[in-house]
């Protein structure tokens, strides 16, 4: 694959933007998709509360060597590792190699992903090697995050390193082999109406069971999202329906299953109503006209 950036939004990251302070025991995660520098500010305040930091070296950038004494755990690959130590790491290097090389960074913990290697974590107590799942990989981008967000949430359970480890490494390579699986509709919207209810939006639902299909899960999230946070930001208060069914296309005589996000609100004006075609796009504040 082949991954182009543009910071953006996340170049004004600051330490104002966060809108409290760490706390005793709990997992701060960083990337270098932000500034350095208020990472640093960010984890020298995790520090103090003893909470602990994760610092996913990805993408690579320069860093001061000081940011890795408020790291607890470092997570890159193999060619970040490279670029971090200056060691010639190669896709051939022994666990040694690898292993010598994490330590040169500084961090208490460093775990190398590896890819189709698995990974090695790399902790006061030694070394250890963990295999990497079989996996059919369409597309490698998103493995790491994925790594690295089944990690946090494993030790944010208290699980011991280890173990949250072995969960992380078994997690990444379903983003990978980010294929459609087989998976209801119903189903989905089910996990989003607990999710909206758990966080103070109490949605009505009318979910009909529907067939198993071939659905991108993650992609389907996130299209119901925006469209639940659309509604819930116009629809003035009114009640919100989430109500799933499943139909037959008459002209190929298949099975489909339709979600439907239902609001009294305002309407959307005129010249937005294309926009709703297109993934993942917010609208904007203007709404006028019937519901």
């Amino acid at each position: 694959n082949a991954i182009t950036g543009a910071a953006g939004a996340n170049a004004l990251f600051s330490p104002k933007m966060v809108v409290r302070t760490p706390r005793r025991g709990e997992i701060w995660v960083a990337q270098f998709e932000t500034p350095v520098a208020t990472t640093a500010m960010l984890f020298a305040k995790a520090r103090t509360a003893d909470a602990r930091t994760i610092l996913n070296l990805a993408p690579m950038v320069p860093f001061p060597a000081r940011l890795m004494k408020l790291v607890d755990i470092a997570i890159l690959n193999e060619i970040e590792l490279a670029q971090a130590t200056g060691a010639k790491i190669t896709a051939k290097s022994s666990v040694t190699a690898i292993a010598t090389a994490c330590r040169k960074l500084g961090a208490p913990v460093t775990i190398a992903t590896l890819g189709s290697r698995g990974l090695v974590i790399v902790t006061p107590d030694g070394v250890t090697a963990l295999p990497a799942h079989k996996a059919k990989v369409i597309d490698t981008t998103g493995a790491g995050d994925c790594f690295v967000g089944a990690l946090a949430s494993r030790l944010a359970a208290n699980i011991p390193l280890l173990e949250a480890a072995r969960y992380a490494n078994a997690a990444s390579p379903n983003a990978a082999g980010n294929a459609p699986t087989l998976l209801r509709l119903s189903d989905i919207a089910q996990h989003m109406l607990e999710h909206y209810r758990k966080v103070g939006h109490p949605l009505s639902a009318d979910l009909a069971p529907t067939p198993p299909q071939a659905l991108h899960e993650l992609a389907l999230q996130r299209v119901l999202s925006n469209l639940i946070d659309n509604a819930i930001r116009h629809a003035g208060g009114t009640a919100i329906v989430l109500r799933t069914r499943a139909e037959t296309n008459p002209a190929s005589g298949q099975g489909i299953a339709i979600l439907e996000v239902i609001d009294s609100g305002p309407g959307i004006a005129p010249d937005l109503t294309e926009r709703l075609k297109l993934p993942f796009v917010r609208l904007q504040d203007s709404r006028t006209g019937p519901a």
